[in-house]
């Protein structure tokens, strides 16, 4: 399994769409045959109806309350951001499908002829904002994707340069690649610094310390 730190490992966590079994399944589900084909069902049943909540919340929360669920997400998750963005890319990864004919529901097909599903998703989701604050949008929205796949050491030896960026971390992260970037940092003892992809003003200071923890983490999956 991949080592990534950013999994699920603790399945006595808060209560959410998922249970404990759930959880426990989606962490391990090689050694979770008994009852597979029933657990995986549940568990799209599960996300199905909660994103119908979601919708069903977007319309009926009164704008109060979504302000205060706001807060209270930023009051209880030191990650937030990180947290919403996942929960963002997820919708975005299943609604990508190409199987699946794109519906443009909200801004209409000729009004703004996204070519990219992606893209068309953000223009709608901001039309369905600004509708929620009782105005009419006018979209204009352009998106430049331009993705690679480096050799994941030229990676590690950018960031040991110095020149390291968040993305750089996630990429080592998904290609089983980030445990030899931390040894290198725990073998030199010496400090990178991570810098994010847009604002070069946000920095994260990786030493040997942190490296040994990160490890910890991801060693978990292997």
């Amino acid at each position: 399994m991949e080592d990534s730190y950013h999994k699920i490992v603790d399945s006595r966590r808060y209560r959410g769409v998922l249970t404990s079994g759930d959880v426990e399944f989606i962490n391990d589900p090689i050694n979770k045959e008994k009852g597979r084909r029933d657990a995986k069902y549940r568990i799209r049943e599960r996300i199905t109806n909660s994103i119908r909540d979601l919708e069903y919340l977007h319309y009926q929360l009164p704008r109060r309350q979504k302000r205060r669920l706001g807060n209270k997400l930023h009051d209880d998750l030191s990650n937030v951001d990180r947290v919403l963005n996942s929960a963002i890319a997820l919708l975005y990864s299943i609604h990508a499908g190409e199987e699946h004919p794109v519906e443009d529901s909200i801004l209409g097909e000729n009004i703004i002829p996204f070519e990219d599903r992606t893209t068309r998703m953000v223009a709608n989701s901001l039309a369905l904002l600004e509708l929620a604050k009782g105005k009419r949008p006018d979209i204009n929205i352009k998106i430049d994707i331009n993705s690679t796949e480096p050799d994941p050491q030229q990676v590690i030896n950018r960031v040991l340069s110095g020149d390291g960026k968040w993305i750089d971390i996630h990429y080592l992260s998904r290609r089983n690649s980030l445990v030899p970037l931390l040894d290198k940092i725990i073998e030199s003892e010496k400090s990178v610094i991570i810098t994010s992809d847009y604002r070069n003003d946000r920095e994260l200071r990786i030493d040997s310390d942190y490296a040994k923890e990160m490890k910890k983490k991801a060693r978990r999956f292997e």
